[in-house]
């Protein structure tokens, strides 16, 4: 376990310095009073009180149907949600290759299951540096 620690911790370190992040701001404090402590009062979660409008294109014009409803805002709000919440999966992504390890037969909860051992490799030849370092 050490050692996948000290893996881990080398590559934080190296992906902060490819980020050129010098220094991490200190998160939420468990003290109610300290100056950076956790909110806890939901009225002073977000400087934004009101959301848009839900029913006014991204033109400014108003939504007066239902055609225009499932033609056009709706796909504009899909967009947002899509981008902003879920995100988007870079093009260049490297390939998994997945194989199975072990099979085994087991009970969760006295409920019969397959566990299925799963190892995965990734091909880094994208990125040599990586690659070297790893295979």
């Amino acid at each position: 376990m050490d050692s996948i620690k000290i893996a881990t911790n080398e590559d934080y370190r190296l992906m902060l310095t490819q980020l050129k992040i010098d220094s991490l701001r200190a998160g939420p404090s468990g003290n109610p009073q300290a100056p950076n402590a956790a909110n806890t009062d939901e009225s002073k979660a977000s400087p934004y009180t009101s959301l848009p409008d839900p029913l006014i294109l991204n033109n400014g014009e108003k939504v007066h149907d239902a055609e225009t409803w499932w033609k056009k805002r709706r796909p504009e709000i899909v967009e947002y949600f899509d981008r902003e919440i879920y995100g988007r999966v870079p093009k260049n992504v490297p390939e998994v290759t997945w194989s199975v390890v072990t099979i085994r037969n087991d009970t969760v909860e006295n409920i019969p299951v397959v566990v299925k051992k799963l190892s995965g490799h990734v091909d880094n030849s994208s990125f040599p540096p990586l690659a070297s370092r790893y295979n």
